[in-house]
C-alpha cells in the first residue's frame, strides 16, 4: 500500500495554514473535476485523491493523526483490526458511533507504542532583503535514519525547502515533522527546527519591524549642515538624499 503524501497531493507544505490548504484545494478541485476532464482517464482519480486530502488536512484532528502516524500506518491499523477502509475509519460518524474521538486516538496510539527521537535544532541566518521581501531557501541536513533492509542506522542527506515570509521576526521557527534523526525502527524520527537569526548588514540594522540606517556625523557636518546620501535596502531604488 502506497503512503499517500496528501501535503503533495494539493501541493501545500507541511506547514501550511488553514486558509492555504483551503485555497490550494479548490485550485486543484476545479482543475482536475471529471467533468472537465471527460478525455482524462486520470483526472477521475486525481480528483478523488484531492478530495481525500482535503477531508483529511481540513479537519485538524485527523491532520494530526496523519502528521504522526502517516496514511499508510493507519491504513494498516484500521485493516488489522476490521474496521473497514481507510477513508471510511477517517468518517465523523464512523469514529463516533463506535468509539468516541478520544477513544479512537487512544486505539492508534497504543497499536503504535513508539517514541519520538529527539530535535534536531539549526539556526537559519537570513539577509534583510529576504525578509523584507520573502524568499525560499533550500538547505541540505544530514540526519540518521534507520535502513531497514540492512537493519542498521545510516547517515542520510535531505535538501529542505524553508519558506522565509516577510517580516520574520528573529527567533521564529519552521518547523519539519519527522524529518530529522530516527536512530531505530521502533521509534518515531524526530522534528527539524530551523531558528531564524539575522545575518550582520554592512549599512542596515533591524529593530523589531523597523530597519535603522545609522549616519556618522562630524563636529562641523552637525553645526553647519551637509548632504546625506542614504540608499535603500532595495538597491533598485536611487538613493534618499536628505540635507540637515
Amino acid at each position: 500500500m502506497v503512503n499517500k503524501d496528501y501535503y503533495a497531493i494539493l501541493g501545500v507544505s507541511r506547514i501550511a495554514t488553514d486558509d492555504e490548504i483551503k485555497r490550494a484545494y479548490k485550485q486543484k478541485a476545479l482543475k482536475y473535476h471529471p467533468d472537465k476532464n471527460r478525455d482524462d482517464t486520470d483526472a477521475e482519480k486525481k480528483f478523488t485523491d484531492i478530495r481525500e486530502a482535503y477531508e483529511l488536512l481540513s479537519d485538524h484532528y485527523k491532520r494530526s493523526l496523519y502528521d504522526r502516524f502517516g496514511s499508510d500506518d493507519i491504513r494498516n491499523y484500521f485493516n488489522a483490526d476490521s474496521r473497514g477502509s481507510f477513508r471510511d475509519s477517517f468518517s465523523t460518524g464512523n469514529y463516533n458511533s463506535s468509539y468516541g474521538t478520544d477513544a479512537a486516538y487512544d486505539a492508534v496510539h497504543n497499536y503504535f507504542v513508539r517514541s519520538k527521537d529527539p530535535t534536531t535544532f539549526f539556526d537559519l541566518y537570513v539577509t534583510l532583503e529576504e525578509i523584507d521581501k520573502g524568499a525560499i531557501r533550500k538547505l541540505k541536513v544530514t540526519r540518521k535514519r534507520f535502513n531497514a533492509e540492512l537493519n542498521a542506522v545510516e547517515k542520510d542527506e535531505k535538501v529542505l525547502e524553508i519558506p522565509i515570509k516577510p517580516g520574520w521576526k528573529e527567533g521564529t521557527k519552521i518547523t519539519f515533522e519527522n524529518e530529522g534523526d530516527e536512530q531505530d525502527q521502533n521509534t518515531i524520527a524526530g522534528d527539524i527546527v530551523f531558528i531564524i537569526r539575522d545575518k550582520p548588514h554592512p549599512i542596515f540594522e533591524r529593530s523589531n519591524s523597523d530597519i535603522i540606517c545609522r549616519v556618522k556625523l562630524t563636529l562641523k557636518q552637525a553645526l553647519l549642515g551637509t548632504l546625506i546620501v542614504i540608499p535603500f535596502l532595495d538597491s533598485t531604488k536611487p538613493p534618499y538624499q536628505l540635507r540637515t
